[in-house]
């Protein structure tokens, strides 16, 4: 949905993919991780969390973890290691959406009738 909205708003004639360059692909695709990631990462931490568990706790539930997680920092508990992930959901998201849509690309050329 973010690649998406943000592909038509970098377009040119509010096009989906047809008219952007490969910079504007990669800005689409950037941001797109950047907003998946911002809305995942508290999830990913207490799942992290869960899974680093020594072996003593291995009953731990999402709940329990959570709570924990907010008594020692409030909401900054559930954002840490923002700026790697974030970081690496931009150049990651950015690459692979680019990849995609050139091999569409080509693919449409090369098959035109599929």
């Amino acid at each position: 949905m973010t690649y998406e909205f943000m592909q038509r708003l970098l377009s040119e004639d509010n096009k989906r993919y047809e008219s952007l360059s490969a910079r504007n692909t990669l800005l689409a695709g950037g941001v797109a991780g950047l907003v998946n990631w911002s809305l995942a990462l508290p999830a990913d931490v207490v799942k992290s969390r869960i899974q680093i568990a020594p072996i003593e706790n291995q009953n731990l539930r999402i709940k329990d973890v959570f709570k924990q997680l907010w008594k020692e920092g409030g909401i900054q508990a559930l954002y840490k290691g923002t700026t790697p992930v974030l970081t690496r959901a931009f150049v990651g998201n950015a690459a692979c959406l680019l990849t995609y849509e050139i091999v569409v690309r080509v693919l449409n050329t090369l098959l035109p009738n599929l």
